[in-house]
């Protein structure tokens, strides 16, 4: 199960960079925040009320993510956003339901999956 947060961090890290990475000009809290609940929704369907909880969950996490960006210590960047990733993490499990939980994890082992394959298959 750490394991598995540990991943999902590192892919929520990594995603909220790509989101953004084609346009850094537009990045701001609202629209990391947006991005994150508008991908999740999109997984597992959120109600309207686990919506507003999440944005102002992941609003925070963006304000952590772009105070991280801005560090000049990479090092202690990665263990602050460890830190908010896990915070944003525990909120979502607060906040979903069982099935809506289950449903995630098994998209994302579905994703891990295919980018396995997609490296097997490259080599």
């Amino acid at each position: 199960m750490k394991t598995s947060r540990l991943l999902l961090a590192s892919i929520a890290m990594s995603a909220g960079t790509l989101l953004l990475a084609e346009n850094p000009q537009k990045e701001t809290r609202e629209s990391i925040s947006q991005n994150m609940v508008g991908y999740l929704h999109s997984e597992v369907n959120l109600a309207d009320s686990q919506k507003v909880i999440l944005a102002k969950k992941a609003g925070i996490y963006a304000d952590k993510l772009l105070q991280a960006r801005a560090m000049e210590d990479r090092e202690a960047s990665y263990d602050f956003m460890r830190a908010a990733t896990e915070d944003y993490q525990a909120a979502m499990d607060s906040v979903l339901t069982t099935g809506q939980k289950e449903l995630k994890e098994k998209k994302h082992r579905e994703r891990i999956d295919k980018i396995i394959k997609d490296a097997n298959s490259k080599k």
